[in-house]
């Protein structure tokens, strides 16, 4: 009779374990697509900054190249805060590799990103360009040289680099970093899945129409947007006496 009663404890169990196994299947499968998801778009982002390893760009009036690797960037799926690394070498006889080092970057915390596309005369020839990434609360950035820390800066933008002029590169950059803070801002509850995916139709609408009002719309419906900076950029390039006037 013992027995018996142990064997059915023993098959209830495995009924419960079952049950619980199936229940927690769907949110165990979002999290694994979440996570790949997170990752691919992080992969995207270094990929492009590879294509950037070895280019000129000019700091404190200097030339200097800078390296990225494919681990330049990550974002930690348990907390959804990274880091972004970047070797700078500056072309002078004997000089040292520094390393640039940014951490805990909190991308629910991102207020605005945006290509920039306007060169100041002074770095006119260089091979790379940024999109910049702005936070709200300021981050650190650490300078080391041979293991040892020169510097400790606080700003509120970091840039992520395309090759000078690809244009199609640029895209992807962007729409990287705003897909992966939106993803951020949903995780921290400060967006929905709804209100992330109505913004997203409404600017892929004004980029598909392509004129000053319809950017000038956009800003009007979603003023705190994280696509506000760059609307505002191509509402003013598409304006009567920016140079592209006649589309509007």
């Amino acid at each position: 009779m013992l027995d018996k009663i142990i064997a059915l404890k023993k098959q209830v169990l495995q009924i419960a374990l079952f049950f619980t196994i199936a229940l927690l299947s769907p949110a165990l499968k979002a999290q694994v697509n979440q996570y790949d998801a997170l990752k691919k778009l992080v992969k995207n982002i270094n990929d492009i900054q590879l294509e950037v390893s070895g280019h000129h760009f000019t700091t404190g009036g200097y030339k200097a190249k800078a390296y990225f690797s494919n681990t330049s960037f990550d974002i930690f799926f348990y907390n959804w805060k990274g880091y972004l690394s970047e070797s700078v070498l500056v072309d002078i006889a004997g000089a040292t590799p520094a390393i640039c080092f940014q951490d805990s970057l909190d991308f629910s915390d991102v207020t605005d990103i945006y290509g920039e596309d306007d060169l100041t005369p002074d770095i006119s020839s260089d091979e790379m360009q940024g999109v910049n990434v702005i936070f709200n609360k300021p981050v650190k950035l650490a300078i080391l040289m041979e293991g040892k820390k020169l510097s400790d800066t606080v700003q509120n933008n970091i840039a992520f680099y395309y090759v000078k002029g690809d244009k199609y590169k640029k895209k992807q950059l962007l729409d990287n970093l705003f897909e992966l803070t939106f993803q951020a801002k949903i995780h921290a509850s400060i967006l929905t899945e709804n209100e992330v995916q109505d913004q997203k139709a409404a600017w892929k609408k004004a980029c598909e129409i392509n004129i000053a009002s319809a950017y000038k719309d956009f800003i009007k419906t979603y003023p705190n947007s994280i696509y506000i900076k760059q609307a505002k950029f191509e509402a003013e390039s598409l304006s009567p006496g920016s140079g592209n006037a006649g589309k509007d």
